[in-house]
């Protein structure tokens, strides 16, 4: 009983840990892009993230971008890249 106990256990442990690292699927994606897409940033905001951004700090960008704006961590991340892309900088 405890060796069927331990098994389900481990297979309930490897099914969560499966899950939490699977990617989006191409409708979330795309759902991510376009609210991504009409995320509008201030000037101020914008030109505080860019600046987080020639630093090399993509992952703080991303952490402002969350706390001003409020929106999930994927469409703040798809904002912060498409700044990245914009201003030819390069993502961490």
């Amino acid at each position: 009983m405890k060796m069927l106990i331990t098994i389900i256990l481990a297979l309930a442990v490897g099914f969560v840990a499966g899950r939490l690292s699977v990617r989006p699927t191409a409708s979330e994606a795309r759902s991510i892009a376009s609210t991504a897409a009409i995320v509008t940033l201030d000037p101020e905001l914008k030109a505080r993230v860019q600046s987080l951004l020639s630093s090399g700090e993509t992952i703080e960008a991303i952490r402002l971008v969350r706390e001003e704006t409020g929106v999930q961590l994927a469409v703040a991340k798809a904002v912060v890249d498409g700044l990245a892309d914009d201003s030819g900088g390069s993502g961490q």
